[in-house]
Order: structure tokens, then C-alpha cells, then sequence
């Protein structure tokens, strides 16, 4: 049985963007589930259990959230991003990823090709998709572009799309050279504040 992976980010005590992250859940519990409970998309339990502990304080913390058909787990974590300033490109035609979930050994398996880089750029029939972690957006002229080629839908990349701050487009590993930067993307990731990060000559390396 399938589990899943739910990442909110609390700041200040409140969440960010919580919506999303619910629209998202109740696409994936209709996927794989395929029925209403007690007329919800799914169990109000999973949309019940966002709740902001009793002392968690100031900051910023990931809500994550384990669930299947119904709540596994949910835990509060302080957060600080890790630092990433390289992306080696490697070859993840054979990868799928279209939900969130818990089980990511074929991305664990894609990321210990990264060499000295810091995290992997994925590339699937020559065109980029995600790094393990995030979606990626690439300022290319005066545009934002994300690729439409994407593994996982993010949340940070639809709410991006839906405010027309960027917009899809198909981006080819060999484009990347013309690009003025690259960001990574997700619900972590304030965009706007992170780092650029490069990508590193392709030993294209596959498994």
C-alpha cells in the first residue's frame, strides 16, 4: 500500500499556503482511492490534523505529514534550508515520481550519482524536470520559466504558475547555457531570497 508525503511549512507560528498543500492531498487520496468519505474528497481527520502545537514558538519548522487512507504520522521539525550551489545532471528517463511519496528510493538511487556536486538535475529524454527535492525555475531573457516536463507537480510551482509569476515552457539540458540563473522551488523555498545555483559539465551518468 502506498504512503504519502504531505511538507507545509510553518513560520511563525502559522502555515504558509496550507491551501495548496490540501488540494493537492485530496487529488492524491482521489487518485489512489477513488471514493468520498462521509461526502469529503478525503477523511477530514487528514484536514483536522493541521494544527499548530501548543508552544511550537517562532520560526520556521516543516509540517510533515505521513498518510495513506488514513493519518500515519505528523511531526513539527525546525527547519534550515541546505545550502546548494551545484546541480550534476544525470539521466532519469526511467523515473517516475507524479506523487509525493513516502517511498523515494528511485530518487535516493538517482542522487548518489551526484558526484561533488550538490544535489542532481534530472533529465528525462534530454529535457530537465526536477532536482530530488524541488522544482526548478530558469530566468531565461526577462522570463521565469519552469519546465513543463516536471516529475511531481509541486505546490510552490502551481501557486507560481496560478499568480503568472512564471510560466511552463520545455527546457532542453544544452538550454541551460544560455539561461542567466537557475533557482530551486518548493514549499520550503522562498524563491524570491534563494541563491542561484549552477550545473555542473554532465558526466550524464544513469542507472
Amino acid at each position: 500500500m502506498y504512503r504519502f508525503i504531505e511538507s507545509v511549512c510553518v513560520e511563525n507560528g502559522a502555515f504558509k499556503h496550507l491551501e495548496w498543500h490540501l488540494n493537492r492531498m485530496e487529488q492524491t487520496w482521489l487518485h489512489h482511492y477513488g471514493h468520498l468519505v462521509d461526502n469529503q474528497v478525503m477523511p477530514l481527520a487528514l484536514k483536522e490534523a493541521f494544527v499548530i502545537p501548543d508552544g511550537l514558538g517562532m520560526g520556521t519548522y516543516k509540517c510533515r505529514m505521513v498518510y495513506g487512507e488514513t493519518l500515519e504520522s505528523i511531526a513539527y521539525i525546525p527547519y534550515e534550508p541546505r545550502p546548494i550551489k551545484t546541480l550534476a545532471p544525470v539521466n532519469a528517463d526511467a523515473v517516475e515520481y507524479p506523487f509525493k511519496y513516502e517511498d523515494r528510493s528511485a530518487l535516493d538511487a538517482l542522487l548518489a550519482l551526484k558526484g561533488q556536486a550538490d544535489d542532481v538535475l534530472l533529465i528525462k529524454q534530454g529535457f530537465v524536470t526536477d532536482t530530488s527535492f524541488s522544482n526548478v525555475m530558469v530566468l531565461m531573457g526577462n522570463q521565469w520559466l519552469t519546465p513543463s516536463t516536471y516529475l511531481l507537480n509541486g505546490t510552490c510551482r502551481q501557486r507560481l504558475l496560478a499568480e503568472g509569476l512564471i510560466r511552463e515552457a520545455t527546457i532542453r539540458l544544452e538550454e541551460l547555457a544560455a539561461c542567466q540563473e537557475i533557482r530551486l522551488i518548493n514549499a520550503m523555498l522562498d524563491p524570491w531570497t534563494q541563491p542561484g545555483v549552477k550545473v555542473t559539465q554532465p558526466h550524464f551518468a544513469s542507472i
